[in-house]
């Protein structure tokens, strides 16, 4: 699941019923950057893995970590 958060964002939604690898998920990321031309995107991944993740200001973190972030990079950080 994709929107648009603001001309700036795209924010979204995958979910998988087992435990993957962080870093195979963001190969896999980079991979589609890449060959969509995506060279500037920031792509940050946060594993959800039960409803008590949800409940932490995640807007917050977000919003710090991408500040953090080049352009370009993948970054998965934990909740």
């Amino acid at each position: 699941m994709l929107e648009r958060f603001s001309p700036e964002e795209i924010r979204g939604v995958l979910a998988h019923l087992r435990k993957v690898d962080p870093i195979e998920v963001e190969n896999k990321f980079r991979q589609f950057m890449e060959s969509k031309g995506l060279v500037k995107l920031k792509c940050l991944l946060l594993p959800i893995r039960s409803s008590k993740d949800l409940k932490r200001d995640l807007l917050k973190l977000i919003k710090t970590a991408s500040h953090e972030m080049a352009e370009g990079e993948v970054r998965t950080i934990s909740i």
